[in-house]
């Protein structure tokens, strides 16, 4: 017993003197990253602004064009809403034979896309929603006694086309890609659906030629007869079934003795 009292009091001695060593400043040596990572918990910064998705967008297409001979042209305007600060590519729907472009009384110059072939953009720098006017021209598409047009709609949430035709009423049009809202003689007018080119094709009407059918018909009749000393009574009735043709009277002949 008196062994093991003094091996608890010799340790416990020690532990106390380890306590009671005075600590002198030193360095302590920590990797960059590490650091980094504490002084971002211990003052952290703002966090950045997210920037959006698409710098720009073409929201609408609204066609205006006016059939003449094999060419439909006339304006297309593009609304575009540029959602960034600083210069802007705005892709033009690919497709389109463009001969003039302006931003309001402003020229635009289109300027082709770098790694795809035939793909024309405007380059745009002014903030918010702006209309760009393009001056554009169709070839239309003639074959087997119809007419064809195809529209470019590009990546536009609405397209809407106006055109008006050449010629009379006696047109029938249909629309692929979309739909129709009104055929008339002076202008037709449709809305695109999702990113599928509006194609209008159109033929003249046929008109149908009747052809007048000899008159066949079958009848029955049914007689009567009443019989007097003095006079004779006679009842007929006569039922007719057209089976060809139309018939818009019909003569019976009674003889003369009745």
């Amino acid at each position: 017993m008196r062994k093991l009292y003094s091996i608890a009091l010799v340790v416990s001695s020690v532990q106390g003197i380890a306590q009671d060593v005075p600590r002198s400043p030193g360095w302590v040596v920590i990797p960059v990253r590490e650091y980094d990572a504490l002084r971002g918990k211990a003052f952290p910064t703002q966090a950045a602004a997210e920037q959006p998705a698409a710098h720009a967008t073409l929201t609408r297409v609204d066609y205006d064009l006016k059939i003449d001979g094999g060419v439909a042209s006339g304006q297309a305007n593009l609304t575009v809403d540029v959602l960034t600060d600083g210069w802007v590519r705005v892709p033009i729907p690919q497709g389109l034979l463009v001969r003039d472009a302006r931003l309001g009384t402003d020229l635009v110059s289109l300027v082709p896309i770098p790694g795809r072939s035939g793909q024309l953009s405007a380059v745009l720098s002014s903030r918010g929603r702006s209309v760009l006017q393009l001056d554009v021209a169709f070839t239309i598409a003639s074959a087997g006694g119809e007419e064809r047009l195809s529209l470019p709609v590009g990546a536009s949430g609405v397209t809407r086309v106006v055109i008006a035709p050449a010629g009379s009423n006696d047109v029938q049009v249909t629309v692929g890609g979309g739909f129709l809202q009104e055929s008339s003689a002076t202008r037709w007018i449709a809305f695109g659906k999702g990113s599928e080119p509006l194609t209008f094709v159109w033929r003249k009407k046929i008109e149908e030629r009747r052809v007048e059918l000899p008159v066949r018909m079958r009848a029955s009749m049914t007689q009567l007869f009443g019989l007097g000393e003095d006079s004779s009574s006679l009842a007929a009735e006569v039922e007719l079934e057209v089976l060809q043709g139309a018939a818009t009277e019909v003569r019976l002949a009674i003889p003369d003795a009745l």
